[in-house]
């Protein structure tokens, strides 16, 4: 979503193995949006502030410019209410299109 405001977005998995499916990777990459599957060692800046954030480093050395933080912490699989509209699924995961739009009308996932 973010990249549709025209952010610049990269995914950070923080050593956790990417369980997105093949076509979500596929979208991501259409979209320009990147993956770095290192954890995250650290904040660079100041992030408690509104514009102090710099970036993130790895613990590989690497870093990360960045200026805003999402993030999600754990994730599980809740398909129920998606199901009970009668949303397509694939492979347990909720099925989108490139614009993350479902098989019922007006109803969108994110990926």
């Amino acid at each position: 979503m973010m990249h549709d405001f025209g952010c610049e977005v990269t995914i950070c998995l923080d050593g956790k193995e990417s369980e997105f499916t093949e076509d979500g990777e596929s979208g991501l990459h259409e979209r320009s949006i990147s993956v770095r599957p290192e954890k995250v060692s650290r904040f660079v800046g100041e992030p408690r502030t509104y514009s102090g954030l710099e970036g993130l480093e790895f613990e590989s050395g690497d870093s990360l410019p960045a200026s805003q933080v999402l993030a999600a912490l754990g994730t599980k699989v809740n398909t129920e209410l998606a199901e009970g509209l009668g949303v397509e699924l694939d492979g347990g995961f909720i099925a989108v299109d490139q614009r993350c739009a479902t098989n019922v009308p007006l109803v969108y996932a994110a990926t």
